[in-house]
């Protein structure tokens, strides 16, 4: 697949967001990873084995449009790589980070 943006949306009646914080409801950042694995999942037939660094720079509320775009790098020490970013629509970065991937 040539394009590498895929947008998604963590609806406010997701199960984690009961307590996770009620009346201001806060995607947990496992939930925002686990997006990115989906993602990557129609990007590629490889999968993420391991993350090797995540930073969550905004929070991200319920109902908010997000786009994760993945950037693969070069392979180095036999590991190959991609970098991952998720931004709302607004272009506000919520998270960045680096995986493995592999078969």
């Amino acid at each position: 697949m040539s394009d590498n943006r895929y947008s998604f949306i963590i609806n406010s009646t997701h199960p984690c967001l009961a307590g996770h914080f009620p009346n201001n409801p806060i995607v947990p950042g496992a939930v925002i990873l686990e997006q990115v694995m989906l993602k990557w999942a129609l990007f590629s037939t490889q999968k993420i084995q391991q993350f090797d660094f995540s930073k969550f720079t905004q929070r991200l509320l319920a109902d908010t449009p997000c786009i994760v775009s993945f950037i693969q790098l070069e392979p180095k020490n036999k590991l190959t790589k991609a970098e991952f970013i998720v931004k709302t629509t607004d272009d506000i970065t919520i998270c960045k980070g680096r995986f493995v991937y592999g078969t």
